[in-house]
């Protein structure tokens, strides 16, 4: 009897699989206690992964930085107004804040971000194909510290939750195979709120950086103009990337334990 890979199983505990795949898994399953124990390994691991990130992952700000924004502004006094004075506009130009009025205003944004509860990040809703993303000094399209954190570490079928550009992540590698050129890659997914979502593939290059291939949007602004099936959309991304995994690959994707072991000696396993 045939033996389904770990990724096969995994993708059909996450509801991943389209039809034909699925009653193709079942089929299989109902004939074999070997799958049916693998697949509850698989359900189980996906329970407590999802207890694990069910905690918050932004911290209160401590009481002493709270305190330390709010003595300052009580120690530093706002200048005086003053009236309202003409002055020529090649003169403005020379003109500088006072170093009591920075003062002042740093304090003020401090305390409205405190009191906004934001912490002592900058909340940016700005979400495209570059979302995640960074460059590297060759300048090229690398994964950013929040997302290379989880290709380097997480498992295919693992989950985690990050906090990138001051929203809510869900990251999730779906496989690992290996280049034609000989580079470990990563196929990934990245949820948002509400139907948004990204699909992409990462390479790890010479310099350990996680080199990205490519990497779409769906559910995003620009797509909701063209239609508002989030559901199709995102087939039609899983299927664009899967063309590029195609174009890559070389051989069948890496099973559980290669992976593993890919991911305890930092991606430096001899090929």
């Amino acid at each position: 009897m045939t033996k389904f890979s770990d990724e096969l199983l995994m993708s059909y505990v996450d509801g991943e699989l389209g039809n034909a795949d699925r009653a193709r898994v079942e089929a299989h399953v109902a004939q074999s206690d070997d799958s049916i124990a693998r697949l509850e390994i698989f359900k189980a691991t996906g329970r407590r992964l999802g207890d694990l990130y069910l905690a918050p992952m932004v911290e209160p700000v401590p009481q002493h930085l709270v305190d330390a924004v709010l003595q300052g502004v009580v120690a530093e006094k706002p200048p005086a107004a003053e009236p309202a004075k003409i002055i020529a506009f090649n003169a403005a130009r020379r003109l500088r804040p006072s170093a009591s009025s920075h003062t002042w205003m740093r304090a003020a944004a401090c305390v409205t971000l405190l009191a906004a509860g934001v912490g002592v990040f900058v909340q940016s809703n700005r979400v495209d194909e570059s979302f995640g993303l960074a460059k590297s000094a060759e300048g090229a399209r690398i994964a950013g510290v929040d997302l290379a954190a989880v290709l380097d570490t997480s498992a295919s079928g693992s989950s985690a939750e990050k906090i990138i550009q001051g929203m809510p992540s869900h990251i999730e590698p779906i496989l690992t195979f290996v280049s034609s050129s000989g580079d470990y890659c990563r196929q990934y997914a990245i949820g948002l709120k509400s139907e948004t979502g990204l699909r992409g593939v990462a390479c790890r290059d010479g310099a350990a950086h996680w080199r990205v291939e490519a990497q779409v949007l769906f559910g995003g602004q620009g797509a909701r103009s063209k239609t508002t099936d989030y559901k199709l959309l995102g087939r039609q991304v899983a299927k664009e990337i899967e063309t590029v995994v195609d174009r890559l690959i070389a051989g069948d994707a890496l099973g559980g334990d290669a992976e593993a072991t890919l991911i305890r000696g930092g991606w430096k396993a001899a090929r």
